[in-house]
């Protein structure tokens, strides 16, 4: 049967992505590039988390604003942020290198600002898309999977071939013409699909009311000083290869055996391949491709689990008209961890992997534990939401125009 699924476009959330995973790729070329103008650690943190940052307040933001003037007019503001933030970043200059710099932090913040008014604004959408019948609502894990930490993954993927090509195209050559048109293309490419955006106009009216793949190429550099520019960009895409079957996996699973059983499951994995990678990490970084695999399946594991079920979960924990409000909540929580594993990566990259797991395994005993199974139709929480405000004398309209909106799909299921 054919339904609609198209309520929010993943390219959008391609290109979002794109733009996070693009600075992993060229912190490499502004070592090398401005080695003697002040291109240290501190910067180079600062460029990764200013995006971070930026998204965790757009998530809050946007989390608010799309339950009041809906997910359509939300992704277009979200979109028209990030790319005024590219355009700054790309157009970065100074008297010095280091305003340059500078500058290229509050763009890239700007844009991040941007992007993080883009998760709750898609996960609300592609999750509601994918509730118009039974037999829908029975492959929403791998729908919304696709729809969102599929196209999120394919966009690191992308970063790394974008980069490669540009590179191949300068000769390999280090030049500022490389990361400036890196940059610029994360503009050309949401502008040019921004019409194409589809929302849901439920609201509640009248009612008061992420650092393993970004440091991927900087992980395997560490490892493999004596490898090139293009070597270490080859290998981290590489890496972020294994992103895919893992979503892809995930997603069927959380079909399969559930949400929190899905992320449980991911979460065990993942520290177990951790604690493998971590405990013999000398042997296993001198035989590169043996390395690159158990990376690769490291974060497979990562993404089957708690990177697609983090997204579901979420959507089907709250009410339609304030499914914006906490999903960018819940995500800017999300969003915050990055940013400080970000910030504290470069004195505990030695010890990352152990690190990691220890903290996969204790998100493994908090989503067993302390996430509770769901009902798949998510009028089920409306349904309650309603009676609550009903019961405390709240009155005015509740997601009205959410029955009058047919939400049609391009996806055959």
């Amino acid at each position: 049967m054919s339904c609609s699924f198209s309520e929010t476009n993943p390219d959008h959330r391609r290109f979002f992505s794109y733009n996070a995973q693009i600075i992993g790729y060229m912190n490499p070329l502004f070592s090398e590039l401005y080695k003697d103008a002040g291109f240290g650690s501190t910067i180079k943190t600062r460029l990764s988390n200013s995006y971070l940052i930026g998204e965790i307040f757009g998530m809050l933001f946007f989390g608010f604003l799309i339950d009041r003037i809906g997910r359509r007019t939300g992704i277009v503001f979200a979109t028209l942020f990030l790319v005024l933030g590219v355009i700054i970043a790309t157009a970065a200059h100074g008297t010095t290198p280091l305003g340059m710099f500078w500058m290229m932090i509050i763009g890239r913040g700007i844009a991040g600002f941007g992007a993080g008014g883009e998760y709750p604004t898609c996960t609300t959408g592609s999750s509601e898309a994918a509730d118009e019948n039974e037999h829908v609502r029975r492959k929403r894990g791998i729908l919304v999977a696709m729809a969102t930490d599929f196209s999120i993954d394919l966009g690191f993927v992308v970063a790394g071939v974008v980069a490669l090509i540009v590179l191949a195209a300068y000769d390999e050559r280090t030049s500022d013409g490389v990361w400036r048109v890196c940059f610029g293309l994360g503009f050309v490419l949401p502008v040019a699909i921004l019409e194409t955006d589809a929302g849901n106009e439920s609201r509640l009216v009248h009612v008061v009311t992420y650092p393993f793949g970004i440091f991927s190429s900087s992980i395997i550099s560490s490892l493999n000083p004596n490898d090139t520019l293009v070597q270490n960009i080859g290998y981290g895409t590489v890496v972020n290869l294994f992103y895919l079957p893992g979503c892809v996996v995930g997603g069927f699973l959380m079909d399969w055996i559930g949400r929190k059983q899905t992320m449980t499951l991911g979460f065990i994995c993942w520290s177990i391949m951790g604690f493998i990678i971590g405990g013999a990490l000398g042997p296993i970084q001198s035989i590169t491709p043996l390395f690159l695999i158990l990376y690769g399946i490291f974060n497979a594991f990562g993404e089957m689990g708690p990177g697609v079920a983090t997204f579901l979960c979420g959507a089907e924990s709250f009410p339609t008209p304030l499914r914006g409000h906490f999903l960018g909540l819940a995500a800017a929580f999300g969003k915050a961890g990055a940013a400080i594993g970000t910030q504290v990566f470069t004195p505990i990259q030695n010890s990352v992997f152990l690190i990691g797991a220890a903290f996969a395994a204790t998100g493994g005993l908090i989503a067993w534990f302390l996430i509770p199974d769901r009902e798949r139709d998510l009028e089920s929480e409306d349904a309650r939401f309603r009676a609550y405000l009903e019961a405390n004398g709240y009155s005015g309209l509740f997601g009205e125009s959410l029955e009058k909106d047919l939400k049609t799909t391009n996806f055959k299921v």
